[in-house]
């Protein structure tokens, strides 16, 4: 291993300073090394020159500097741009720059660049004895852009946009250095320098993004010299240090500012129209990205520099954005000129070009180009559909076209070729144009070698799937046969920009490029039938039935036809019915045609029997194609079906039923056997003995190994498809009941058609006639349950609802009984009358007895007993139950309490039969014994009667005004009430209420309570006088009873004056309270106790309240002693 010898530290320094390097001390502290090393390559200074101060000296390859030989620059004006190095011109410099006052210590030549060079100064030791001088292999530069925490020794944290070589930059001679020593003649003592003019790798391609940038200086030199293998890599980032501005100042260095305008990272791309097959369209898309904010110009040339269209003429747009923004510009040309209407097919030129203005001066960016290729009017997602089979179907030729146009369709027969070929539509010297009038409509000359069928014309929309459609005929609509058509598609529109049509400058047009090719094919083929399909009508389910008319045949055509429709035997020999005869039926359709009748062509009616039919289909253009299609059908038109019986059972007026449907109308008989009935030889023959009616001559039907007659026969005319029910009420020919069994019967139709058929069903079966002992299926009693108003309560009245039914027709008897050991008849509702079965008998019981009385309350039986009617069948049947009866109630009792808001109190009740009733109202603490009789006796405590005849069930209600018999008002307490009735008027006396002894009486004693509830006098004057009197008056008896009210607490007193005046009595009551009655009984003798004389006299009631304010009541009446 060589080992490199350094200078020492002082010599480094002297060197550094001598030479002006302003990063001395960097240098030292970065490379002084105190041990030595044998050989030694280093950057030893970059810088930024002064583009007009270089040059290629002539024969060399090298970019020369002048300023200070081998050494760095000092200042701007010698050179170094260090202080503030800018590129702020894009291509050429403004003459005017700069155009603002510069900064300290900068001149013109800082900023007014559109380029800048690069330098770097390599350094080295080579003095150790021995050494040999060795080459350096390269020396190269790295551009670099800043962003927020970059280090700019790091590529991957600042990569390189742009990389210089200096390729064999020289060799560093033996015994040299640096410091002391440049001997020339190929050493590396020259600096370094690279002509950079801001542009950097952008996405792929080169361009201006303005921003701070730096750059990397790396040595390398991997030689073999004397001393072995020289392997040494060193680099340096600028800026790194500092240097001096004009003013002779140390200043750091500055990053290298690009400013400039300038278009890049531009992109062209087409619109693709098209689903299958996508084609290049307009509008033809253009992104760019701009340096910075500026004046754009986008225009479109031909490619001979022809002027076509101003896209962008001088618009603004936006920069992508510093330090790194992507903002991307977009614009369009959609393919027209300046005069707007669409350029014809070629390949355009796209220029673009910026212009900024800024303090520094005008600055216009390098033209970027791009080739745009414009195909104008394309057809592409060509679909071609046949014209099939089908009476709709046409021939479809689906495409697309990227442009509104005319299109135009020739069509040529099988087999066509085109001399001229399809390409190159718009040259009218490889395609010709033909005059339409005279060539069918078609314009232009394909050379077919084979003439038009038919040409087609349509101005279509453009952007999305558009359909043209060939009917298959020709220009004089004849239907053209089968066969592989040709088409030419090809379409025009119109623009000032295109081709004189036949020369008419006019008439310039634009076609599309190409024209389409293919076939449209016709495959009608045959007439395709699809499977005719015959249907019979069904009727019933159990089984259903078919084979029966109108019979419908279904079918379909592919397209238009004339039809055939024929029924055949089964074997296809014999005709038997043309249904229809060479008639025209639509396609794509369901037709149907029906055998309504079915007859032959003789008019007589069909067989039972497998039958063919045959359907013909020709095409009415060409008669010769014919399809044809068979099918098989049955037919049975004479059918018995859903048959079904029900047995009869457990009534007399119950019946046998059998339920049948025909398939057509007919004679039918249902003849009905005894018991142990055989039908022999059904199997060969049917109907027995081949007639509808056998009668009893048939020696099919046997009993006990006789011919036998059937009990009963049932014949008539039945129609067809509707359900029918025989019915059969048990009894035999002569109306007799017959015993229960099973029974045997037979039910055969016939036709009334022209010939005749029977019915091919065998009908037989058994029927049960099964009555049993009658029944009551219903036997029920429902009492009356009256309307409530007051009460949640039920209650049950008479009449009494017996309901029953029965299973056969029955005489009946219903009686009601007394429950005791030894029952009474206390009532007979019906006696042996007839009543039918099946439905609810009713009859009512009002719970009197057979003489009109009410009976007595308790528990009754109601039973029914019923007998058959015919002596054959003697089983009767009793059904009974037991009801509770109580017909005369009170009842639904309800008490409305007198109140001071409602001067009232109401009593309201029901009665279930109408009753004299007599309410009674005693005081309060009354009580009654379980008779009714009240304690006090009724003279002592009652105090109110109301007596009166109610009717029944309707709600009665009794209003007490809270008086007793005088009249007067009673004070507030729990009065009680009884109530009593009778349905005889004279058990309850009208004017007393009391009780006739002996009567009857409804069983419910009502006794309840009915508060009085004033809260005191409202209007204490009024009570009063009206409720202070004596009574009776005229007083005729041995005493008199003075009755006053005191509506407040008060001092009362009586005095009783004559005519004269003279006072009579006087009576003192002293304090009485408040709302209080004074009962004083007088025996009509005065203060002395002697008798009063007969007369008029006058009574004073005076009272003097004593409680709260003082108030005085006075009251004078009258009374008479006869």
């Amino acid at each position: 291993m060589i080992r490199l010898q350094s200078r020492s530290k002082a010599g480094i320094v002297r060197a550094l300073i001598g030479a002006a390097q302003p990063f001395a001390v960097v240098a030292v502290l970065l490379f002084a090394v105190t041990t030595p090393f044998a050989q030694q390559v280093f950057i030893d200074g970059l810088w930024v020159n002064d583009p007009a101060l270089c040059a290629v000296p002539a024969g060399t390859s090298r970019l020369t500097c002048t300023g200070n030989g081998i050494n760095r620059p000092l200042l701007p004006s010698a050179g170094n741009l260090s202080n503030n190095p800018h590129i702020e011109f894009a291509q050429t410099v403004d003459p005017a720059c700069p155009v603002t006052p510069l900064p300290s210590g900068t001149i013109n030549n800082n900023f007014c660049n559109n380029r800048l060079v690069l330098c770097a100064k390599v350094g080295w030791a080579n003095t150790q004895s021995g050494n040999s001088a060795f080459a350096l292999d390269f020396v190269s530069f790295e551009i670099f852009k800043f962003a927020p925490g970059s280090n700019p020794l790091a590529p991957e944290s600042t990569p390189p946009l742009r990389t210089f070589f200096v390729d064999n930059p020289g060799f560093i001679a033996a015994g040299t250095d640096s410091a002391n020593d440049c001997p020339g003649a190929g050493t590396a003592c020259v600096p370094m320098c690279i002509l950079w003019d801001g542009s950097i790798n952008i996405q792929g391609e080169f361009g201006k993004s303005n921003g701070q940038f730096g750059f990397r200086a790396t040595v390398a030199t991997n030689q073999t010299g004397a001393s072995g293998n020289i392997n040494i890599t060193q680099t340096r980032a600028y800026p790194g240090g500092f240097t001096k501005d004009e003013n002779n100042a140390v200043v750091d260095e500055k990053p290298i500012i690009v400013d400039v305008t300038d278009v890049h990272v531009v992109r062209t791309s087409p619109t693709v129209v098209g689903a299958l097959t996508g084609v290049a369209a307009e509008p033809y898309n253009i992104t760019y990205r701009l340096a910075k904010d500026a004046t754009m110009f986008l225009s479109v040339v031909q490619g001979d520099g022809a002027f076509i269209r101003h896209v962008v003429n001088g618009l603004p747009r936006v920069g992508e954005g510093i330090p790194s923004g992507t903002l991307q510009n977009g614009d369009s040309w959609n393919g027209r000129f300046e005069n707007g209407d669409l350029g014809p097919p070629g390949v355009y030129l796209a220029t673009l070009q910026s212009f900024s203005l800024d303090e520094f001066g005008a600055d216009l960016s390098v033209a970027t180009t791009r080739q745009i290729a414009l195909d104008t009017l394309q057809i592409t997602d060509i679909r071609v559909q046949p014209l099939t089979e089908q009476s709709t179907s046409l021939a479809v030729l689906s495409y697309l076209l990227t442009e509104p146009a005319t299109v135009f369709i020739d069509i040529y027969p099988p087999g066509t070729a085109f001399t001229n070929g399809l390409n190159n539509v718009n040259d009218p010297t490889i395609i010709p144009d033909l005059p339409p009038a005279a060539n069918q409509g078609v314009h232009k000359n394909f050379g077919p070698t084979q003439p038009l069928v038919r040409h087609l014309e349509e101005q279509q929309d453009f952007r999305k799937p558009v359909i043209s459609f060939w009917d298959g005929r020709d220009s004089n609509g004849k239907i053209m046969d089968d066969g592989n058509y040709v088409f030419v598609l090809y379409a025009s529109l119109p623009s000032q920009n295109g081709v004189p049509f036949n020369g008419v400058a006019s008439d310039r047009r634009v076609w599309s490029t190409n024209a389409r090719s293919g076939f449209l094919s016709i495959n009608r083929g045959l007439v395709t039938i699809s499977q005719v399909g015959p249907a019979s009508t069904v009727i019933g389910s159990s089984p259903p039935v078919a084979g029966l008319d109108p019979f419908t045949f279904s079918y379909s055509l592919s397209r238009e036809a004339f039809v055939s429709l024929k029924i055949f035997n089964s074997t296809g020999e014999n005709l038997i019915k043309t249904l229809i005869n060479n008639q025209v039926r639509p396609g794509n359709f369901l037709n149907r045609e029906r055998w309504l009748i079915p007859t032959d062509d003789t008019g007589g009616f069909v067989s039972s029997g497998t039958y063919l039919i045959q359907l013909t289909a020709s095409d009415p253009f060409f008669p010769a194609k014919i399809s044809t299609t068979t099918a098989l059908f049955p037919v049975d038109l004479f059918r018995i079906t859903d048959v079904s019986g029900s047995p009869l059972l457990t009534g007399a007026t119950d019946v046998v039923t059998i339920s049948y449907q025909l398939s057509q109308p007919m004679n039918i008989v249902w003849n009905i056997y005894p018991p142990g009935t055989t039908i022999q030889g059904s199997s060969s023959t049917w109907p027995p003995c081949g007639v509808l009616d056998p009668g009893g001559a048939c020696g099919q039907i046997v009993n006990s190994g006789n011919s036998v007659a059937p009990l009963i026969s049932i014949k008539g005319m039945r129609p067809g498809r509707l359900r029918i029910t025989e019915f059969w009420d048990g009894r035999d020919s002569n109306g007799l009941f017959i015993p229960d069994g099973t029974y045997i019967y037979t039910l055969v139709a016939e036709s009334t058609t022209t010939p005749r058929f029977f019915a091919t069903d065998q009908v037989t079966g058994a029927l049960t006639v099964a009555r049993g002992s009658i029944v009551f299926p219903v036997f029920s009693i429902t009492p009356t349950f009256p309307t409530l108003f007051n009460s949640s309560q039920t209650i049950s009245l008479p009449p009494y609802e017996v309901d029953y039914s029965l299973t056969r027709q029955s005489s009946v008897t219903i009686s009601i009984l007394t429950t005791n050991s030894s029952p009474v008849t206390v009532r007979t509702l019906i006696l042996g009358q007839v009543r039918d079965s099946g439905i609810l008998n009713r009859e009512f019981w009002d719970a009197r007895d057979d003489g009109g009385n009410f009976v007595e309350p308790g528990f009754y039986t109601v039973r029914a007993v019923a007998d058959d009617l015919a002596s054959v069948l003697s089983s009767g049947s009793t059904a009974q139950q037991t009801i509770s009866v109580d017909p005369l109630r009170i009842y639904d009792v309800a008490v409305s309490p007198l109140r001071a808001d409602f001067g009232t109190a109401l009593i309201a009740y029901q009665v279930s039969e109408t009753m004299r009733v007599a309410v009674k109202i005693f005081r309060p603490g009354t009580t009654f014994d379980n008779n009714g009789n009240p304690t006090p006796p009724e003279s002592q405590s009652l105090i109110k009667r109301i007596i009166g005849v109610r009717p029944a069930r309707t709600e009665t209600t009794e209003v007490w005004d809270g008086t007793d018999e005088t009249l007067a008002i009673v004070p507030d307490g729990n009065y009680i009430f009884k109530i009593v009735g009778s349905t005889d008027i004279a058990a309850i006396n009208a004017i007393t209420g009391d009780i006739a002894p002996g009567a009857a009486l409804a069983e419910d004693l009502i006794i309840a309570e009915i508060p009085v509830v004033r809260g005191g006098s409202q209007n204490p004057q009024a009570d009063f006088v009206n409720n202070t009197f004596v009574f009776p008056n005229p007083i005729r008896g041995a005493n008199a009873t003075f009755r006053i009210y005191s509506p407040l607490q008060a001092t009362v007193s009586l005095k009783i004056f004559n005519l004269a005046g003279d006072l009579i009595l006087t009576k003192e009551f002293g304090t009485q309270a408040e709302d209080s009655f004074i009962n004083f009984l007088w025996d009509k003798t005065n203060q002395q106790g002697r008798p009063v004389a007969h007369g008029v006299y006058f009574f004073v009631v005076r009272q003097e309240t004593n409680r709260g304010s003082k108030g005085l009541f006075q009251v004078v009446k009258k009374l008479l002693i006869p």
